[in-house]
């Protein structure tokens, strides 16, 4: 399968930055936590998008068009549970999970087999998974954290997230 996109349905809050760290990244008091805490998870949300790989529990939707391979990645994860797969042919069709389809886990990057490959998902194929939290959480990861929700505190308008960016792009950071 090949991937085409995600939509992350639905996010935990983040747990790894405490609201004291964010506070003493920002400079700023207790009077203003409901923005401090908005722009760590904004943060949080961003760094998830430049590393391409979920930082806390979140329920994702991917989709898939169909190339021979008999597999989908699960990008974007530390895999927990799948919870639907789906298919497209004119309607939409589910397929079911216990019997049809496994996950290797223990790999890279998760993995979803198909037992029975089908032909007849032309429309192409949506998982919804779940995902965890890390179980090693770099610490430079949740410096660039820091900085990018200091840069969305101290300008909402365009924050400059250069530092960030480069403390992950530099690491090539994939979580285990």
């Amino acid at each position: 399968m090949r991937f085409e996109g995600l939509q992350v349905f639905a996010s935990e809050a983040q747990g790894f930055i405490t609201l004291d760290e964010a506070r003493a990244q920002m400079h700023v008091d207790d009077f203003d936590d409901a923005k401090v805490s908005a722009c760590v998870e904004a943060a949080c949300d961003w760094a998830e998008n430049v590393l391409r790989q979920s930082l806390r529990p979140q329920t994702i939707l991917a989709t898939y068009t169909t190339d021979g391979a008999d597999f989908a990645l699960l990008t974007r994860s530390t895999f927990l549970e799948l919870v639907s797969v789906e298919y497209f042919d004119g309607a939409t069709h589910a397929i079911d999970i216990f019997r049809s389809v496994s996950v290797d886990a223990a790999a890279p990057i998760a993995r979803a087999y198909f037992r029975e490959p089908n032909t007849n998902y032309i429309g192409g194929i949506k998982i919804t998974y779940k995902t965890k939290a890390p179980a090693v959480f770099p610490q430079h990861v949740k410096q660039a954290v820091l900085i990018a929700a200091a840069a969305f505190y101290d300008d909402r308008n365009a924050p400059d997230l250069t530092a960030a960016t480069n403390i992950l792009t530099l690491s090539k950071t994939i979580l285990p």
